[in-house]
């Protein structure tokens, strides 16, 4: 895969001040879209990274951000019941269920399905309930990265990372829990603004080998491959996963 949309790049000194940064460009972008089209869709994918983010955004700036114009979805789940501590719906409903968001605004990947596969096909019905073309397009997503580049829950060199004729796959992660579901890349390329969040030493080699994809114009790990067709990436790092000082 080429290499046609370079990204933002943003470095901030410690997790925290890249939180920030991160939370305030988010809750601009919420309330333009809001104003625009009078909704706003959010695709978040899972991992740690992401919750002290969705605690500043629920604890901090919830009075910034028009809740109740929400639609939320998420990108990815671990095939475990939401009581389970791996759960990514628990995890960041144990902050959203705090707003004034009703159930309708929030669309979980259901795991209440005997296979991942089955779980992936009905997740696939809602987005394409939702969707007003034949691929949902969404105002923003917020994504992350593992030390092996892998970003949602496409995984280098699992099956779902060549999926490209289904909006939602079954994946197999190499970590417990290993089943889980995702959507496909034509999803995340089909988005509006996509962000990256990634903080930490461990991610240093992920940035790295992204930063050499974009250089070579060529995709290399799963998080290269993400190249929206009409819309923008900004990344938002930290300097350990940067390996370079802060910006500015």
């Amino acid at each position: 895969m080429d290499i046609v949309v370079k990204p933002d790049i943003h470095v901030f000194k410690s997790p925290e001040e890249t939180v920030l940064g991160l939370a305030d460009r988010l809750i601009s972008k919420v309330n333009t879209v809001v104003v625009e089209e009078g909704v706003c869709s959010l695709l978040l994918s899972g991992g740690s990274t992401p919750v002290p983010l969705f605690k500043y955004l629920v604890e901090a700036a919830a009075d910034h951000i028009p809740w109740d114009s929400l639609h939320i979805f998420w990108a990815d789940e671990r095939f475990v019941p939401r009581s389970n501590s791996a759960s990514n719906f628990a995890n960041a409903m144990s902050y959203f269920s705090r707003t004034d968001m009703r159930r309708a605004q929030i669309h979980p990947i259901p795991v209440d399905y005997p296979s991942a596969e089955e779980a992936a096909k009905a997740y696939e019905q809602e987005l394409r309930l939702w969707s007003i073309g034949s691929v949902p397009r969404f105002d923003l997503v917020l994504l992350g990265m593992g030390a092996d580049g892998h970003t949602a829950s496409l995984f280098p060199g699992d099956s779902a990372l060549a999926v490209n004729d289904r909006l939602v796959s079954a994946a197999m992660s190499p970590d417990e829990p290993r089943s889980r579901v995702t959507v496909t890349l034509p999803v995340l390329n089909a988005a509006r603004d996509i962000h990256f969040l990634v903080t930490g030493s461990t991610k240093s080699g992920a940035i790295s080998e992204y930063r050499k994809a974009q250089e070579s114009g060529r995709a290399t790990n799963p998080a290269s491959k993400v190249q929206p067709e009409s819309g923008r990436i900004t990344l938002w790092l930290d300097e350990p996963a940067a390996g370079r000082p802060a910006s500015g």
